[in-house]
């Protein structure tokens, strides 16, 4: 009887330990690359901060945030990296999808200063997965986001980020 009570406690404890390392994990997300996948550890990856603002579809703008991510292009290079001739595919854990070109995942994208006025030339926007962020996005993370090195930051269509990513795709463009 007291062997079965000690096997008893000994499962318990197991799972509490499980349960609780499993807590205290940072966010991860699956990246997948033809039929090879890894669950790459978002803290533990490089990070990168700066400000973010986004547009959705009214014109209302979303920002400035201050946040800190790891970069979409190093974690792509884990992968093995990623050609002109693929894509990627973000998936959130309630099965929103975004997808990335070459270009997008290369910074090429639409943006504006937070006052409403043009870039001039081809903005840099830095695509990024965020880890932590000041109060108001910090919730459902990681996200997808996009970082601007530009003095006072650079506004981007809210269409491209996603939250709660939990699985990135580098599938064929034609997908």
């Amino acid at each position: 009887m007291a062997r079965r009570i000690i096997a008893a406690s000994l499962v318990i404890l197991a799972l509490i330990l499980s349960v609780t390392a499993a807590m205290a994990a940072g966010p991860s997300l699956k990246l997948i690359k033809s039929d090879a996948a890894v669950v790459v550890e978002l803290d533990k990856q490089a990070q990168t901060e700066g400000v973010a603002y986004y547009k959705n579809s009214k014109g209302v703008v979303s920002g400035p945030f201050k946040i800190k991510g790891v970069k979409l292009a190093d974690l792509i290079n884990l992968a093995g990296g990623m050609s002109a001739s693929e894509k990627l595919v973000m998936v959130s854990s309630d099965g929103y999808v975004t997808e990335l070109d070459y270009g997008k995942l290369n910074g090429e994208m639409a943006a504006t200063r937070p006052d409403g006025s043009p870039v001039e030339g081809k903005p840099v926007m830095v695509p990024v997965l965020i880890t932590w962020s000041d109060p108001g996005m910090e919730k459902d993370l990681p996200r997808l986001g996009f970082l601007s090195f530009v003095e006072g930051g650079l506004i981007t269509e809210s269409k491209y980020w996603a939250r709660n990513v939990v699985e990135i795709k580098i599938v064929p463009a034609g997908e």
